[in-house]
């Protein structure tokens, strides 16, 4: 019996502008943050980019609450931040 070997093709598509794989690992919170709010929230679909607009949003808006926490934490003379600190930082 003969085996025939058959020629795999080759097929190219055009690629989207999508954001870097290096600025992407950059993100401090996980995609899969991002998939679930927006799962949660009800779209069906989402793009990238908006993935990691919202990502860059919550890391942003975090970062801001986390170093607000500390100052309280620190004007305390404590090293642990509390519930506490967060409320206030949010205030």
């Amino acid at each position: 019996m003969a085996i025939k070997k058959l020629k795999k093709e080759t097929v190219q598509t055009e690629k989207k502008q999508t954001t870097p794989k290096k600025e992407r690992k950059n993100l401090i919170i996980p995609e899969s943050v991002a998939i679930r709010l927006f799962k949660v929230a009800g779209a069906p679909r989402v793009s990238k980019e908006a993935r990691d607009a919202l990502l860059n949003l919550i890391a942003k808006y975090g970062r801001d609450v986390a170093e607000r926490a500390v100052k309280f934490s620190k004007h305390a003379k404590r090293q642990t931040i509390t519930s506490e600190d967060i409320r206030l930082a949010l205030e």
